[in-house]
């Protein structure tokens, strides 16, 4: 499949392409592109955003979640993309995990206890986004 470069100008070119058109990209195109270009920005590519953007286009795509995970798969399958993009991301010292799961897991104590020290203000405990 064919892949394309975010820029900030894309919507803008897509916008007024149609199908045929050359230099056209179709939905899943679009969203591997802005999700690849959010994730090297340091943003996390929520669904929301990708809808956000689907919207923008003015083509009528619904960003309906199971079209958005099939558009993200072969990225989540070779790790270009965290899979779980709604946690929240927690910092414990150096290392960052992707949710209170996963830091839990990794510090080897309880959920309860993670988020606990995040309330508390812990140094070195809290969260990224």
């Amino acid at each position: 499949m064919r892949e394309i470069r975010w820029t900030p100008d894309i919507i803008e070119k897509q916008r007024g392409l149609r199908p045929g058109d050359r230099n056209y990209s179709n939905e899943w195109v679009m969203i591997r592109a802005y999700a690849l270009h959010l994730n090297d920005q340091g943003v996390r590519p929520t669904y929301a955003r990708i809808r956000e953007m689907l919207d923008s286009l003015g083509r009528g795509y619904t960003g309906q979640p199971c079209q958005i995970y099939e558009a993200l798969r072969r990225l989540y399958m070779h790790g270009k993309l965290d899979r779980y993009p709604n946690g929240r991301r927690v910092r414990v010292g150096e290392v960052v995990y992707r949710s209170i799961r996963a830091a839990a897991k990794g510090e080897h104590c309880r959920q309860s206890a993670v988020a606990e020290r995040i309330a508390k203000g812990e140094p070195g405990w809290s969260f990224i986004d």
